[in-house]
């Protein structure tokens, strides 16, 4: 039995896989302070540098605070390109972005560094952009000076704010100009055809009225008319705890005019101003998407739902999630473009389970999600420390029409916590198999199924007391569905008989067996088929 136990824990078997094919895998040392670590801190998807039709990607290693770029391809190169030595840059992320300074539809890397005086005190240093192509030079294309009185920048990219073609660049400082006070400020830089080093547009928080404005948390196009809008979270009233928390959102417009078009205040609204984060159009109406928590319009399992794009923004929500009552994570939410080729946007993000994360993806289509019982297409099952840390959408690394999907394990460390720890970097390719918008007839509730047998997640999950198992078959076969705990104990015989091809279920009731709560393993065998479910009791 304890076999079987390691089978499930190590190998979570399934002979039939979607978007379990793993085409990059690659050990590093990656950052890993934070809870979750910010992809845009280590994971930098260039596009395609060489135009040989695979989009390319850039590792940040924390040992050597160095950049490794690792060329598209079928297979993917596993060595390093080339090579950038970012020795100066700052240490704990957020100091490297991309994006095209020098209008050539190539993506550049843009770097902060930081400048250590005599005494040992750390300040801003100059801005570097090494200009991306075939062969990217080791030694930087371009370095300027950051705005004057700032205290430390981290860089973010807007995708077309003003409708001028061009990606926007816009610095954020924690602190006002020449000042200490951590109101935020925001410096907008010009990104024409010729970059201009001096920032055009500013805004900053209010110290008077002690009003802080916190990092831009995600963009996109909310209402449709092909500018890119952005959001950010602040607070106002004296260090924490602070009087009121809100979410401003700025349309983008053509005279790039920097007032807020829409405020939610939090004491003014029950769902959560904070956890609002902008994903790609999911439903194909051409208007990006709002993912936000759940507050009441689903079941208590539903844990986050999505709104439809709009402005004003219409704060009830058009799809529930069933996240299966594991939260995730708005912060790690991160949009993919297309994985499985049905041309809708696609998105995941981690969650958290007893201590281990999993990522949940789900496709995107006019009537998303395409499952069961609303759960995600898809569920990778963290079994190990670090896990689904950090996720980041990669392109096509493959050439094969459809976008691939990057998963990271960060180690924690040991004690006392270090901030440069073991990682492992895993992309696993898209998949076209996975069904959603067939464009023909609505398959909501349809779930793509193998040739010869498909096990759906069990519903609900986590349950209490009983939840439903529900599988298919195409061909007649002895069919065995039991449940262990954690341990590898058999505690359950469901099936152990001869069944019809078709499409079956049975109920599991843990009261009948006086079961505690707790994580339990669901196995399903039939001829050379063999598949294994996490559930979990909650009482």
């Amino acid at each position: 039995m304890n076999k079987f136990f390691l089978l499930i824990i190590f190998l979570s078997s399934n002979i039939y896989c979607q978007f379990d094919s793993l085409i990059f895998y690659k050990q590093m040392r990656l950052i890993g302070i934070p809870q979750d670590v910010d992809a845009s801190n280590i994971i930098f998807p260039l596009g395609d540098q060489n135009k040989d039709g695979f989009d390319d990607i850039m590792f940040y290693d924390c040992s050597d605070k160095s950049g490794y770029i690792y060329m598209g391809g079928s297979p993917m190169d596993t060595i390093p390109a080339n090579i950038l030595h970012f020795y100066d840059s700052l240490y704990i992320g957020g100091a490297i972005t991309v994006i095209d300074l020098n209008n050539d539809h190539i993506k550049d890397i843009f770097v902060t560094t930081l400048v250590t005086t005599d005494s040992g005190y750390r300040h801003q240093g100059p801005l570097r952009v090494y200009y991306g192509g075939d062969v990217i030079d080791s030694l930087p294309n371009l370095t300027f000076n950051p705005p004057p009185g700032i205290k430390g920048i981290s860089p973010i990219i807007l995708k077309d704010f003003n409708g001028d073609g061009r990606n926007e660049l816009v610095l954020y400082d924690s602190n006002l100009p020449y000042s200490s006070k951590q109101y935020g400020t925001f410096y907008f830089y010009n990104t024409a055809s010729q970059f201009d080093t001096i920032p055009q547009y500013i805004i900053m928080g209010d110290s008077v009225n002690q009003i802080r404005l916190e990092r831009i948390s995600s963009s996109g196009d909310i209402n449709g008319d092909g500018k890119t809008d952005f959001t950010l979270h602040g607070t106002i009233g004296p260090s924490p705890p602070y009087d009121r928390y809100f979410r401003s959102f700025y349309l983008g417009n053509e005279n790039f005019d920097l007032q807020s078009d829409e405020i939610f205040y939090q004491d003014e609204h029950t769902f959560s101003v904070d956890y609002m984060r902008i994903i790609n159009d999911i439903n194909g109406d051409r208007k990006d998407d709002i993912l936000i928590h759940d507050y009441g319009f689903y079941n208590y399992y539903y844990l986050n739902a999505i709104l439809h794009g709009s402005f004003p923004i219409d704060t009830i929500p058009d799809v529930g999630l069933n996240t299966q009552n594991q939260g995730i994570s708005l912060y790690q939410a991160c949009s993919l473009g297309d994985v499985n080729g049905d041309g809708f946007n696609d998105f995941f993000s981690t969650t958290l389970n007893f201590g281990y994360r999993n990522v949940k993806l789900w496709v995107g289509g006019r009537d998303m999600p395409y499952t069961w019982g609303d759960v995600a297409n898809k569920t990778w099952h963290g079994t190990s420390d670090g896990f689904g840390r950090t996720i980041s959408n990669v392109g096509d690394v493959d050439g094969d029409g459809v976008n691939d999907i990057l998963i990271g394990q960060i180690l924690y460390g040991s004690q006392p916590v270090t901030s440069c720890n073991y990682g492992w970097i895993y992309i696993f390719k898209g998949d076209t198999s996975v069904i959603g918008d067939t464009g023909a007839v609505n398959v909501k509730n349809e779930i793509p199924v193998p040739d010869e047998y498909y096990l759906y997640e069990p519903y609900p999950n986590p349950f209490n007391p009983s939840t439903t198992i529900k599988w298919q078959s195409s061909i007649q076969g002895h069919t065995t569905i039991k449940v262990f705990d954690i341990l590898g104990k058999e505690i359950a015989v469901l099936i152990n008989n001869e069944l019809a091809a078709g499409q079956h279920q049975i109920e599991f009731n843990a009261e009948e067996y006086k079961l505690s709560s707790g994580v339990y393993f669901l196995n399903i065998k039939t001829g050379n088929f063999e598949e294994i479910k996490k559930m979990i009791y909650l009482k």
